[in-house]
């Protein structure tokens, strides 16, 4: 089995190579992206893919850096995450656990997620290479999201039962969520990863993709507005109410906040929405299969006896349960236990605690690896980062929105798909980047054909 799927990812990585011109950043960019639907516990002779892809990609960044100091946008993103990693070290002193294993160990993990956003960023800077990308996430998507409905309606994934029993990768879970009933959900799917959740957050960040695809005009095509549709079932089904919120959050501020969508256009959507609404809910049986479920969903903040999950007053006494852990004294209030506190607390005790269970939103992860302040300057911070940078480069609304949308998603449910989020917002703003360069290329050629006209 080690054997096949390291063939499969060597063949996959051939086939960008040489359809890229024998680009080999590129190509370990594109593998990577392809890399967050699968299983992160792949691995050659016990070494993880992501692990080596870590390592080759932070020689390849600083190769990058050396070779273009010149390239202003380069720079001032490779600046912004430069200051959050010192900033993210600087921690560790005021909270003393510099140097610690659990600190180090979560500090290399940061780097390496952010060395591979790095590198997908520095070296997809083509139309070419956004072609490709758009071409393979396409067809990749349509797999993913058919096998996730196969998964559904036959309760069974039988892709990852094969590779669960050959990595050694405990059933249970994945047994589990395909045997649970949610609301009116018989089951709940994960694709290829370990926890609905994760998936949940992949799916999200990958309809903002496509979503962007489909707003540039030489995008549209009917594999992408298939997806479009298929991306939000797999999101319902994996019985993710955070990733479902996060969703509606979003599109609702594509739609009405847009600015680049007319009065009039958003009172056609709205009107079709209505329409479509009360058709399904006067003659379908859906909204009576899963009412539980949607109910949840709008009322997110009320207890559900059919739909297990957070409800206002859970939330409130895991908050309090965190201050309670940072509590003991004024450095762990302020700075936090440490960065890769509820990792390491996770390992130890499988996976929960008695009152914040598995640490299900990312303010009690910031309270208690950061304090009260690092939640705002660590955790909020690096998603100011993205933010500044998509309202300097934007072309569309797509990376601010998708920002939004996933702060949401994890707000209400912790760090999954957090690698995807990084590398698509990266891919995202290097979009806007290329087409601005573009359009100020395009507009540098009108005006030396005008001056020439007037020459003439």
């Amino acid at each position: 089995m080690d054997i096949i799927i390291a063939l499969f990812l060597i063949g996959l990585f051939l086939v960008f190579y040489f359809y890229s011109k024998r680009d080999f950043p590129f190509s370990l960019a594109m593998l990577s992206i392809i890399l967050v639907f699968l299983p992160n516990y792949l691995s050659f002779f016990n070494i993880r893919y992501f692990t080596i892809i870590n390592m080759v990609s932070l020689v390849l960044n600083i190769k990058f850096i050396i070779k273009k100091q010149g390239f202003k946008y380069d720079k001032r993103y490779l600046k912004y995450l430069i200051i959050y990693l010192i900033i993210l070290q600087f921690w560790s002193i005021l909270n003393n656990t510099f140097l610690q294993e659990i600190q180090l160990g979560a500090f290399r993990t940061i780097l390496g997620n952010l060395s591979i956003a790095c590198m997908c960023f520095f070296y997809i800077n083509t139309k070419d290479h956004i072609k490709i990308l758009n071409n393979t996430i396409q067809w990749s998507l349509m797999f993913f999201c058919l096998y996730g409905i196969f998964c559904y309606l036959t309760s069974n994934n039988p892709i990852l039962n094969i590779l669960n029993l050959y990595f050694g990768q405990s059933n249970d879970i994945l047994n589990s969520f395909s045997e649970e009933l949610r609301g009116g959900l018989t089951g709940r799917i994960q694709g290829l990863t370990n926890h609905p959740l994760e998936y949940g957050g992949i799916m999200l960040c990958f309809f903002y993709l496509i979503l962007y695809q489909v707003q540039q005009k030489k995008e549209k095509s009917i594999l992408n507005y298939s997806l479009l549709c298929l991306i939000p079932i797999n999101i319902f089904l994996t019985g993710s109410r955070a990733a479902i919120i996060g969703l509606l959050l979003g599109v609702f501020l594509y739609i009405y906040i847009n600015n680049q969508i007319s009065l009039k256009r958003k009172i056609q959507i709205s009107a079709y929405f209505l329409g479509g609404y009360f058709i399904l809910i006067t003659y379908s049986s859906f909204f009576d299969a899963f009412s539980d479920f949607i109910n949840s969903i709008i009322f997110f903040w009320e207890k559900s006896d059919t739909v297990k999950g957070s409800n206002i007053d859970m939330r409130l006494t895991q908050l309090d349960a965190a201050f309670g852990l940072i509590s003991k004294d004024t450095s762990s209030y302020l700075f936090g236990l440490g960065d890769g506190w509820v990792r390491d607390y996770a390992m130890k005790h499988n996976g929960l605690h008695p009152v914040l269970l598995g640490f299900e939103s990312i303010l009690f992860i910031g309270l208690i690896e950061y304090g009260v302040v690092g939640f705002v300057v660590l955790t909020c911070g690096l998603f100011f980062i993205f933010f500044k940078l998509s309202r300097k480069y934007h072309v569309s609304n797509i990376s601010l929105i998708m920002i939004i949308s996933f702060f949401t998603f994890q707000m209400f449910t912790g760090k999954y798909g957090w690698l995807t989020f990084l590398i698509l917002i990266s891919v995202v703003i290097k979009m806007d980047i290329i087409q601005l360069k573009q359009r100020k290329m395009n507009q540098l050629l009108k005006s030396t054909k005008r001056s020439l006209l007037k020459n003439i």
